[in-house]
């Protein structure tokens, strides 16, 4: 994946707000992959569906929520998941 900024975890907190609760984990675990994927491709030249490799671009591809306000506590917590994953994928 390509290095992630405040606007992918945006995209990906926008993906799982339409998951259920019980299912995020989950479906931030294929966004990755997805995203893993893409870039590999994208290094080696190779067409993906995927995108660019970015999260953003997987994300966008899952027809994401309009961005809510952080007054909405369900969006604060899909975003909660979404830092953390992204944190421990750092060296």
């Amino acid at each position: 994946m390509r290095p992630p900024t405040i606007s992918d975890a945006l995209a990906a907190a926008r993906v799982l707000y339409r998951v259920p609760p019980d299912r995020r984990f989950g479906v931030l675990a294929r966004l990755f992959w997805e995203a893993d994927a893409a870039q590999i491709a994208s290094v080696e030249k190779r067409a993906c569906a995927g995108g660019d490799g970015s999260l953003m671009s997987v994300a966008l591809r899952r027809s994401p929520v309009p961005e809510p306000s952080l007054e909405d506590g369900e969006f604060c917590r899909c975003l909660a998941l979404v830092l953390p994953a992204l944190s421990e994928r750092q060296p």
